[in-house]
């Protein structure tokens, strides 16, 4: 083991656990390892969501979607049916909405 890894002992849930084991084997590693990528991820992201970079490619990314919504709407319509399609923009339209408020703060 290396010197610089402290061993740290966690309880948590059989059933929790459990899922974590399968989820590990799946992905070809120890429930160390897996759980220690899970933790690693979830930092990532709230850093990523905490910054201002982040918001602002998700907004970028959202809004490129709705562009691309309308540009294949025919398709999306044929797809999905006209009030699916429109609920799915709707929904975007939302969130690019709530971020853009959530960036002016």
């Amino acid at each position: 083991m290396s010197r610089d890894i402290a061993p740290f002992g966690v309880r948590m849930p059989a059933d929790l656990k459990n899922t974590l084991e399968t989820k590990a084997k799946a992905n070809g590693r120890s429930l160390n390892a897996e759980v220690v990528d899970r933790l690693e991820e979830s930092i990532s992201m709230d850093n990523w969501h905490n910054s201002d970079k982040g918001y602002s490619f998700t907004l970028i990314a959202l809004e490129e979607a709705v562009k691309e919504a309308d540009r294949s709407r025919d398709q999306l319509n044929r797809e999905y049916g006209h009030e699916q399609f429109d609920a799915m923009k709707d929904e975007i339209l939302e969130a690019v909405k709530q971020l853009k408020e959530h960036l002016q703060k």
